[in-house]
């Protein structure tokens, strides 16, 4: 892993790092010329309404809405990008190596109050986002050109994280009755913290799959999502999510924290730079708790 600071010194006139469309000055730019992204609200607006809907998996908050939603556990947003259909393999409602394609509308589960969707769809744009970011610089990256000019992006990591959680309650809550992962569980009180608070259990979070090295594959308009469990216990602790050529595990229920630490992933990274052919580009993950202040260098292969 390397150490390279990625400092840079936005011009505030310009647009935002962050993708918003906004200047910088009015965006993501603090008052004493800091830039960071803040977190988005995963709380519904408005007062609470005391209903819980008997479908939505977030009905202990008393706060739904009457109406229940066709939740995409991975977002919409980023199927869009993808195409009008996907192929998919490996979930839990498919044979060992069977590949089907499926409607991106199709993928989905009433399993969300639209109430409850709403709040989340800040959160989805940050992982929306990033997939776009990491596309966008592997095409700059792979084509020759003569600008050696170095470009920024923005995110919250606590965005993605929260992105991720949706994501494992989704594919949890989504499971037909006679699959294997309909039979584990997941820590319940952890969720209902997590939800009310807005945070993750300490060590648990985002640990970037990162090896010096390492040589990493790039598959534009890819994402790929897997479980992490505890055999023994029957337990669903986390997702191990593929973005493009990035890869992190995203622990949500603190049982497995010490394995991973073990294996010194590095947790919650400041920053993913990405070079190759002379050029540059940063992506800054912003963090409001606890994180490493290191990144990682992906380097391009010549081809």
């Amino acid at each position: 892993m390397s150490k390279k600071d990625p400092r840079f010194f936005p011009n505030p006139s310009e647009p935002c790092p962050c993708g918003s469309g906004k200047i910088l000055a009015q965006c993501c730019r603090h008052f004493d010329g800091t830039v960071f992204k803040e977190p988005s609200p995963i709380r519904p607006p408005g007062p609470r309404t005391g209903y819980s809907h008997p479908r939505c998996y977030l009905n202990f908050t008393q706060n739904c809405c009457s109406k229940i939603s066709g939740e995409h556990f991975v977002s919409h947003g980023i199927l869009r990008r993808i195409g009008q259909s996907v192929s998919v393999m490996g979930a839990p409602w498919l044979t060992a190596g069977e590949i089907r394609t499926y409607a991106t509308k199709n993928l989905t589960a009433n399993i969300l109050c639209v109430r409850h969707n709403s709040a989340f769809s800040d959160v989805d744009n940050a992982a929306i986002q990033l997939f776009k970011f990491v596309n966008e610089v592997h095409a700059v990256l792979s084509q020759r050109s003569l600008s050696r000019k170095k470009k920024f992006y923005l995110v919250s990591g606590d965005d993605l994280e929260m992105w991720a959680t949706k994501a494992l309650l989704g594919l949890f809550h989504s499971q037909p009755k006679d699959t294997t992962l309909a039979e584990y569980s997941i820590d319940r009180s952890v969720v209902e913290k997590l939800i009310r608070t807005a945070r993750l259990p300490k060590g648990c979070g985002i640990y970037l799959n990162a090896r010096l090295g390492t040589r990493r594959v790039h598959n534009e308009n890819e994402i790929t999502v897997g479980t992490i469990t505890l055999k023994d216990e029957m337990r669903l602790i986390g997702l191990v999510i593929d973005i493009g050529s990035v890869s992190v595990d995203f622990l949500m229920d603190p049982f497995g924290v010490s394995s991973l630490q073990r294996s010194k992933k590095l947790y919650r990274p400041a920053h993913l730079m990405f070079e190759g052919r002379g050029k540059a580009h940063v992506i800054f993950i912003c963090w409001s708790s606890d994180h490493c202040k290191d990144g990682v260098v992906f380097t391009l292969n010549k081809r």
